[in-house]
């Protein structure tokens, strides 16, 4: 284990205030890393759309609209059930 490695407890002890190994902490603390990373790099994408004179801030569509949009995929047969 390097210098900023935390061994994590695999149960929170519900002490007040949390203890840095506590499951909780350290799983809130890598969210608001990985949160501050994504953040820089949407940063740095807007900061090159712009040199580019590209304005592309709309994220992209990710649902399908349309009249393939209303159709459900048939459900799976009756695998697992009992016949009566």
């Amino acid at each position: 284990m390097g210098k900023g490695t935390i061994k994590v407890k695999r149960k929170c002890c519900r002490s007040t205030p949390a203890c840095k190994s506590c499951p909780i902490v350290v799983l809130r603390e890598v969210l608001r890393d990985a949160k501050a990373k994504d953040a820089k790099k949407a940063e740095k994408k807007a900061e090159k759309a712009r040199e580019n004179g590209t304005e592309s801030d709309e994220p992209a569509p990710t649902k399908k609209t349309g009249p393939d949009s209303r159709k459900n995929p048939k459900k799976s047969s009756k695998k697992g059930k009992k016949a009566r």
